[in-house]
């Protein structure tokens, strides 16, 4: 019975030790789903993004070096205003100031790396219809503050992409402590 490389590598990485590294074992599929059920997969650390390529990792791990405020314009966002429901009162029934802002997946992915694209794609306020990002906010009463407030949880969102889907550089001194073990 053959094995994909694939499936192989899996494998070795999978039952590798901190010490030994374990040649990959050769079993039928019953066996195997037996031996990958007894690992204990609590200890590692999982990414979501799908595309595992080095190069992408230091594209976005460059990009956001420089990731402030100003990265994402304010122009390409499309803010509309509507009242805002609840408690508050006749200037909560006469006032638009709940902010509803859209971005367009189009503008955003020329500015974003791919990995922090794929992850708002997968997020809550991506609407697929539009393949934009759209965020609301009636927080405050004031039509400029929920505007930047939906501007402010973009970028948290973005910040939440990135540190759960772009794993950490080890230092110089790190890769050659691992390389001497």
């Amino acid at each position: 019975m053959r094995y994909s490389s694939a499936f192989l590598k899996l494998t070795s990485k999978l039952l590798q030790s901190s010490f030994h590294v374990a040649k990959p074992i050769y079993t039928s599929p019953f066996r195997a789903r037996s031996l990958l059920s007894n690992l204990d997969l609590q200890s590692y650390k999982f990414y979501s993004v799908q595309s595992t390529d080095e190069a992408e990792f230091e594209i976005a791990r460059k990009w956001y070096s420089g990731f402030n405020n100003s990265t994402i314009p304010r122009k390409i966002a499309k803010t509309h205003y509507t009242a805002a429901g609840g408690a508050g009162g006749q200037k909560t029934n006469k006032t638009a100031s709940k902010a509803n802002t859209v971005w367009s997946m189009k503008d955003l992915d020329a500015i974003l790396p791919s990995i922090i694209s794929k992850g708002l794609r997968r997020g809550t306020h991506y609407v697929k219809n539009t393949d934009a990002i759209q965020i609301q906010c009636d927080s405050s009463r004031n039509r400029t503050d929920n505007q930047e407030e939906t501007h402010q949880r973009l970028h948290e969102e973005i910040k939440r992409i990135y540190s759960t889907t772009v794993p950490g550089k080890a230092s110089i001194e790190q890769q050659q402590r691992v390389k001497h073990l």
